[in-house]
């Protein structure tokens, strides 16, 4: 993984994760974190993907720290093991939903990751289910919203 200083205009290489493989998994997922109000700790959070050498969907969480420059193991992402899912940051947490499980079936299930608690929370089903979503941030009035939109139904 490389990260673009765009005041340096240069690209620099972040240490590699605590992952059997040099890489991240194949397909994972990675927000950017600000902190609750901004002026939070800055971290990176990669969720899920595939592992390399099995191609199987996993539930595993990395957290980058900008600040000590380390990653950190995270509580692994409950539920299902979950494929092509939309991930993204509003307001300090990492929000997960959709995807498929390892049978196909599509999910309607969205999850909340803290960084900060290291822990996540189950949130409310949404109105149908979405395989390979895409997430939007929307910032209004000093808040934030996650939408996710796109997407399909697939069958087992």
């Amino acid at each position: 993984m490389v990260l673009l200083e765009p005041v340096e205009g240069r690209w620099a290489p972040l240490p590699p994760p605590p992952w059997p493989s040099e890489s991240l998994p194949l397909f994972c997922q990675v927000a950017a974190v600000d902190g609750a109000d901004g002026q939070g700790r800055k971290r990176l959070v990669v969720v899920g993907g595939w592992h390399p050498e099995t191609w199987a969907p996993t539930h595993v969480v990395f957290v980058y720290d900008f600040l000590t420059g380390a990653w950190r193991c995270g509580v692994p992402m409950p539920g299902p093991r979950r494929s092509f899912f939309t991930c993204l940051a509003v307001g300090g947490a990492v929000y997960v939903a959709g995807s498929h499980d390892d049978e196909k079936n599509t999910l309607r299930s969205a999850l909340a990751y803290d960084p900060n608690a290291d822990a996540w929370a189950q949130l409310p089903d949404m109105a149908e289910e979405r395989d390979e979503p895409r997430g939007i941030c929307v910032v209004a009035g000093g808040g934030g919203r996650f939408l996710v939109v796109g997407g399909y139904p697939t069958q087992a």
